[in-house]
């Protein structure tokens, strides 16, 4: 088991730099209606958990509501194969680097390895520069898995990435 999380995390995490990396790659322009705040042109990199400030006081004038939403959001449309959805919640950076074909060839390898989606367990919250971190919790067949969706101040996902992959107790 613990081999499989040592192969498993560095190779979504690379899949997902790729990904985010190659910007115009697969770009899927798609007329799906999503109510989606007015488009950012700030993406975010990945921002190490250790630079983000985890300060109270810091957090207390975030509608995180607002962003644990469209986090729920972002990972159930993905979860439910709705591709589209999800990249319609994108900045414009990220929307130039990922089109829907390539979001569901990253959720398909994800449930490749950790096994079939079953809920999201609970949402922590992070602000670092000027993004918003949901840390999202999600229940798999077999494996525990943190994903790290990135926000902008607009609501918009700036990026996207497999933090943590725990194996489920029996």
């Amino acid at each position: 088991m613990k081999k499989v999380l040592n192969k498993l995390l560095p190779v979504l995490s690379l899949a997902l730099l790729v990904l985010f990396i190659t910007a115009g790659c697969g770009n899927d322009s798609s007329d799906t209606a999503v109510d989606t705040p007015p488009p950012s042109d700030t993406a975010a990199e990945e921002i190490p958990i250790d630079a983000a400030d985890t300060n109270d006081t810091a957090t207390t004038e975030v509608d995180w509501a607002f962003y644990n939403q469209r986090a729920e959001a972002f990972v159930s449309a993905m979860a439910e194969g709705d591709f589209d959805g999800a990249v319609a919640m994108f900045d414009d950076v990220m929307a130039g680097a990922a089109g829907a074909a390539d979001m569901q060839v990253l959720w398909e390898a994800i449930i490749g390895e950790v096994g079939e989606f079953y809920h999201i367990d609970e949402i922590e919250n992070i602000i670092a520069e000027e993004f918003f971190l949901c840390l999202v919790t999600t229940i798999h067949e077999h494996f525990i898995v943190v994903l790290r969706v990135v926000f902008n101040e607009d609501g918009f996902v700036a990026g996207f990435f497999v933090d943590d992959v725990f194996p489920l107790s029996d």
